[in-house]
């Protein structure tokens, strides 16, 4: 499976989750792109699938409970964290850190160009991009390894893994090219 269809993979299934929300207005025959949503009170909890949450927080209908969704504080906090580890070590996420980042920029991006606090996108994109240079720059480096510690890949999310495995297959098809000059390159790049 490509990197690509990897992703793809893994934000559908995100995307399919159950998550809670708090309904903030009365729904009553309401439908979300096709999908008929059950009538809920003003403050009821409930859960529903994460695509469908997300278009009824998006039009002020509910909200995600705690937990659902990134927070500043938790982007922070994965900052300051990866930024302690050793050029070798990475830190521990949660297994669905990417998924949540990617809809936590997606929301500051659209508040910012409605609010005009460029600010917190661009030290939201600053945040981000050195989580995501110092892991793949150790994820390289675990696929150009040899043998990678097992306590060290367990600590890849999904994504990770997926990259670390596509690094891992390029390498490793370039080792072998070089060292066996004898080998015919197929049509494919395998």
């Amino acid at each position: 499976m490509s990197l690509k269809d990897a992703l793809e993979e893994l934000e559908f299934d995100f995307l399919n989750k159950d998550v809670k929300v708090r309904i903030l207005k009365s729904l009553e025959d309401v439908t979300v792109l096709g999908e008929a949503i059950k009538p809920y009170e003003p403050n009821s909890e409930v859960k529903l699938k994460r695509w469908i949450a997300l278009k009824l927080v998006e039009s002020g209908v509910a909200v995600f409970k705690p937990g659902e969704e990134l927070t500043d504080e938790e982007l922070i906090n994965a900052h300051w964290r990866e930024g302690l580890q050793p050029s070798t070590r990475l830190s521990e996420l949660q297994g669905d850190f990417y998924q949540k980042l990617r809809l936590y920029l997606r929301k500051v991006k659209y508040e910012a160009e409605s609010h005009g606090n460029i600010q917190l996108l661009e030290k939201s994109k600053r945040l981000v991009r050195d989580i995501i240079d110092s892991r793949t720059r150790k994820i390289v480096n675990m696929a150009i390894s040899l043998s990678v510690p097992q306590e060290l890949l367990q600590l890849l999310t999904a994504e990770e893994k997926a990259l670390y495995d596509e690094i891992k297959r390029i390498v490793e098809f370039w080792r072998s090219y070089i060292l066996d000059p004898l080998k015919e390159v197929g049509t494919n790049g395998s």
